[in-house]
């Protein structure tokens, strides 16, 4: 960071969501080399989060996103300046996206067009038709498509348009 710093860089970009970023480490770091660290609030995929977040109906997760975002995140004053979450499960019979990973979809995207943050939607999909239909929900949910980042779009699916 000492070098990053030296040839003019001001800020890195933490995407880390609740249960795998941490804020206390984030604050200390960004004090000591005194670059800016942009950080999310939202839950990753399904297997990639703690269990205690997988049950949360959407209401409870747009809170969750809101506190983070007015008090900040992980009991320090750090706060998240966008939302990420992660579309990476398919439900059982795989028609379409694992509803846990919808639920945190739509909670995100409402709290994006509340507030105007940017989100940013981590996909891992073989099926591109999932992919376009939860950019259909975000967009009708009210997100600007210009507030809308969608991470990883060089897998397979994308090959066959």
């Amino acid at each position: 960071m000492n070098h990053f710093k030296k040839v003019g860089g001001d800020s890195i970009v933490d995407p880390s969501p609740i249960g795998i970023r941490l804020a206390a480490s984030i604050k200390k770091f960004s004090e000591a080399t005194d670059v800016n660290i942009i950080c999310a609030t939202g839950l990753y995929h399904v297997m990639g989060r703690p269990s205690e977040y997988v049950g949360l109906a959407e209401e409870q997760q747009i809170a969750l996103f809101e506190k983070e975002i007015n008090d900040g995140m992980d009991d320090t004053d750090v706060k998240p300046v966008f939302l990420k979450c992660a579309l990476e499960t398919l439900s059982d019979d795989k028609k379409s996206i694992h509803e846990v990973e919808m639920t945190t979809l739509k909670a995100c995207a409402k709290v994006a067009a509340k507030t105007g943050m940017s989100m940013h939607v981590h996909t891992n999909f073989p099926v591109k038709e999932h992919i376009l239909n939860a950019i259909d929900t975000v967009l009708d949910i009210g997100v600007k498509s210009d507030k809308l980042v969608m991470l990883h779009m060089d897998g397979p699916a994308w090959y066959y348009i």
